[in-house]
């Protein structure tokens, strides 16, 4: 009915860990698993202050990969 496309991602950063008390994981292995990223893939991130802090300027100020941001109709 509204023509929704079903996407998957592709690269976990794993940044919920990050508040975690069972499973934490610190910034620096967060950072690793971004690293792990190939062009082209959606990286799954949640709305947690380490994702606009640390995630977010990974990816923009990265040379090694392009930022492409969904566009909503």
């Amino acid at each position: 009915e509204n023509n929704y496309k079903v996407q998957f991602w592709d690269t976990d950063t794993e940044d919920w860990k990050h508040y975690s008390s069972k499973n934490y994981k610190s910034e620096s292995q967060i950072i690793a698993n971004c690293k792990k990223t190939d062009n082209n893939d959606i990286i799954l991130c949640h709305d947690h202050k380490i994702t606009a802090e640390k995630i977010v300027p990974f990816y923009v100020n990265s040379r090694e990969y392009n930022l492409v941001l969904p566009i909503y109709s």
